[in-house]
């Protein structure tokens, strides 16, 4: 007679979900109806990172639950700044939590946001990883009514064992799909 081996907690945690997943997969009604609930908000902004002088291309995007005059939710970056030094060369990826205010103005918008979360990546001695905070103020002027251009300015803090602060001046496109019945 064969011995089934004892799994071990987080093996049932994994099958579990593993399991859920599936379901929800097969099951297509319910992804429809989530999917036909949910109307995000967000922002993908290009710009230039300057950190002591040094430029390089940044890339970041939030991707918002809109609450009243909140937006709630999550951001991913990349992002590189060459230095004059090749030890100092550095590209990295930020990801964290994402809040903006949203202040309408006409029929644009002056955004105040703030992210915080982790960042990892590589310099010349190795892969890094440390904290990560944002700030910023966008400027949203109206292609429609749920789709803005936006311009904005922000400060990033990289945190490690070398600290540093950089700006990131952005040009971008922010959208509100949260008043839309029809898609």
């Amino acid at each position: 007679m064969r011995m089934l081996r004892q799994r071990r907690p987080h093996e049932r945690r994994c099958l579990a979900l593993a399991f859920m997943l599936v379901i929800t997969l097969l099951d297509p009604s319910s992804a429809a109806e989530a999917q036909s609930e949910w109307r995000p908000a967000g922002s993908i902004s290009a710009g230039v990172l300057f950190q002591d002088g040094n430029p390089g291309p940044g890339l970041i995007v939030d991707l918002w639950e809109p609450v009243g005059l909140f937006n709630i939710g999550g951001a991913l970056g990349v992002a590189a700044v060459t230095a004059a030094q090749e030890e100092e060369t550095q590209a990295f990826m930020p990801a964290g939590v994402s809040v903006a205010l949203r202040l309408p103005v006409g029929r644009g918008a002056i955004d105040l946001g703030a992210r915080g979360g982790l960042w990892a990546g590589a310099r010349k001695e190795g892969l890094r990883v440390g904290p990560w905070a944002s700030g910023g103020l966008r400027l949203s002027f109206p292609v429609d009514d749920s789709v803005w251009i936006s311009l904005s300015g922000e400060l990033w803090f990289m945190g490690g064992e070398s600290s540093s602060l950089l700006w990131m001046p952005q040009l971008g496109l922010t959208w509100d799909l949260s008043n839309h019945e029809e898609l």
